[in-house]
């Protein structure tokens, strides 16, 4: 008899056991739509500083010496120079930035230092 009572105490502590509530998903937050990032500076502006610093970080690729290595690709590269680039006038990429549990997404268009149309000969 003693064997019988053990599953139903134990059935009932569990059906009283707290719930572990899921893991709260991080904010998305797409800086693309119109006026994103103007509400971004007024409302967070650490999150703005270094939203924009990634920005800038990302428009700062460096271009090897030899221009072949960028046919190669090399895993201990940083990140910013994995990234995939839409060739696009001004050419553009994605990227993501996670601050305080928010992510950021939004487009980079590589302005600085653009390259330039050169004829064929």
């Amino acid at each position: 008899m003693r064997t019988s009572i053990v599953p139903v105490l134990l059935l009932a502590i569990a059906s009283h056991a707290a719930p572990v509530p899921p893991e709260p998903s991080p904010a998305l937050v797409d800086l693309d739509k119109s006026g994103a990032l103007e509400q971004l500076k007024r409302d967070h502006p650490t999150h703005y500083e270094r939203v924009v610093a990634e920005m800038e970080k990302i428009q700062a690729l460096p271009l090897p010496s030899n221009p072949s290595q960028l046919l190669r690709f090399d895993p201990s590269a940083p990140e910013s120079a994995q990234r995939q680039i839409l060739t696009s006038d001004p050419a553009k990429t994605r990227a993501t930035l996670t601050v305080d549990s928010v992510v950021y997404s939004f487009t980079v268009h590589y302005t600085k230092d653009p390259a330039k149309a050169v004829p064929t000969k």
